[in-house]
């Protein structure tokens, strides 16, 4: 009897849901215009559209602002054509849709339709070239703010020069007829030609901003191309009813103004994102200063006084006070330099590559060889972290100071839990029996029981000594 298969869903992968959900949604308004024609989907509202082309150009200029910050910081191509398409959107949105309207006069009329629809193909230009253009960081080079707004000023002024200069040999690009029954529109046919290549354009830009958020992980680049495909679908809607060059209102409208407001929502993620960047590097610069701090001052006079300590020992009768005091001045030495050492260290840094680092340290100190047998990819929270490389150090700080060990064996391992061995071949003791100065024993032990891990020691005199710690 065959095996049944058994149907597995399996979701979208979290990074594509942004792009895919607009797609979705874009594409079921589509299909409602398309397939129910008998809803009015436009409506006759010269204020209406008077107030959107003004809020699109609010928020194309927004946008273009808060991209100019990321533009500062990378100095990339691709960052400075998408700040320069955005800008241009604004004016053209401002210049060329919502004061023609306002005058309400045949001229303007004719111009801004013809002018408007070649520099949004300009822009449109723009965003496919910054979906596939070097993302190379140019910190040489700095771009000031005025530069781009004069480059897509200029822009403006060109393509309206050339309007104005062929402006008398063009066509209307859309003429409305039978005004008293609600206004028939009649468009020219290069002007659907000229939407639908626009739309072939956000398209391509859609495609290459996807891409290249799989490719870097970055955020915006989500953001941009769920944002292009919104702009691609308004072009489709233009092409169906060009309310861009009309006093009406229509379904493309609205996907344009989300098209905005999906630019500005990526800005401001990417202005958070470097926010904390700026709190991150601010953090580390600070742990650096402690450590920095610590390491000149407390280490410096715990050094000395080990040092002098020793020398008191060797010379006066006090030897075993002296020897307390050495050693506990000695630990507190150990401590410091933890301290400066995770200060200074990053806070993801592997298990076994900070016990590795710690266990070489410390051995080195002590006058001792270390062996480690470490596995990879153990992940621990960071107090349980912190405290087995403070057992590690503290067992193996014994067993050179103490045991007077040649060879230090250190293992970590999972199975079932994790587990710390630091065992040694030195001179051992009897447990029973501790020495009075058995202070790295007893914190060692007291650090287990805080982590909640099972801590057990083992010796005999003249068989080493061997610490056990499991999580």
């Amino acid at each position: 009897m065959p095996t049944p298969i058994q149907l597995t869903h399996v979701p979208l992968p979290l990074r594509h849901r942004l792009m895919w959900n607009s797609a979705l949604g874009a594409l079921v308004l589509t299909v409602s215009v398309l397939w129910f024609p008998a809803v009015r989907f436009a409506y006759h509202s010269p204020g209406f559209h008077i107030v959107l082309e003004t809020l699109a150009s609010a928020v194309a200029a927004l946008a273009a602002f808060l991209l100019f910050g990321r533009l500062r910081q990378s100095g990339s191509m691709s960052d400075r054509a998408l700040v320069y398409a955005l800008t241009l959107s604004a004016l053209v949105n401002m210049f060329l849709s919502v004061l023609p309207t306002l005058t309400e006069t045949y001229f303007l009329a004719h111009f801004s339709s013809w002018a408007s629809t070649i520099s949004r193909l300009v822009a449109a230009a723009g965003f496919a070239f910054a979906a596939f253009a070097p993302t190379t960081p140019r910190r040489q080079r700095r771009y000031p703010g005025w530069s781009i707004t004069a480059a897509a000023t200029a822009t403006l002024l060109a393509i309206s020069l050339a309007v104005l200069i062929v402006l008398p040999d063009l066509p209307r690009a859309v003429s409305v007829i039978s005004p008293a029954r609600g206004g028939v529109l009649l468009v020219h046919p290069s002007v659907p030609l000229l939407q639908a290549l626009a739309l072939l354009l956000f398209a391509t830009a859609a495609a290459g901003f996807l891409r290249r958020a799989d490719t870097t992980g970055d955020g915006l680049m989500r953001w941009l191309a769920a944002a292009s495909l919104l702009a691609a679908f308004a072009r489709l809607h233009y092409v169906l009813y060009p309310s861009l060059y009309a006093d009406w209102v229509y379904s493309g409208d609205f996907l344009r103004l989300g098209f905005y407001c999906m630019l500005v929502a990526g800005a401001v993620g990417e202005i958070r994102r470097y926010w904390f960047g700026l709190a991150d590097a601010a953090a580390v610069a600070e742990r650096r200063r402690l450590a920095r701090d610590l390491h000149d001052g407390v280490a410096q006079e715990l050094s000395y006084i080990v040092s002098q300590a020793r020398l008191l020992r060797e010379r006066t009768e006090g030897a075993d006070i002296l020897r307390t005091i050495a050693g506990a001045a000695d630990r507190a030495l150990d401590d410091s330099r933890r301290a400066i050492a995770a200060l200074t260290t990053d806070a993801d840094e592997p298990l076994d590559v900070a016990l590795a680092q710690a266990a070489e340290e410390v051995a080195q100190r002590v006058g001792t060889h270390v062996r480690l047998d470490l596995e990879a990819g153990v992940d621990l929270p960071a107090p349980l972290r912190e405290g087995l490389i403070r057992i590690a150090r503290e067992a193996i700080s014994n067993a050179g100071r103490h045991s007077h060990s040649g060879v230090v064996w250190v293992q970590l391992s999972v199975n079932g839990r994790v587990q710390l061995a630091v065992r040694d071949n030195g001179i051992g003791f009897d447990p029973g029996h501790q020495p009075p100065d058995c202070f790295g024993l007893i914190s060692m032990r007291e650090r287990a029981e805080a982590l909640g891990a099972e801590f057990a020691i083992t010796s005999s005199p003249g068989r080493g000594t061997n610490v056990e710690v499991a999580l």
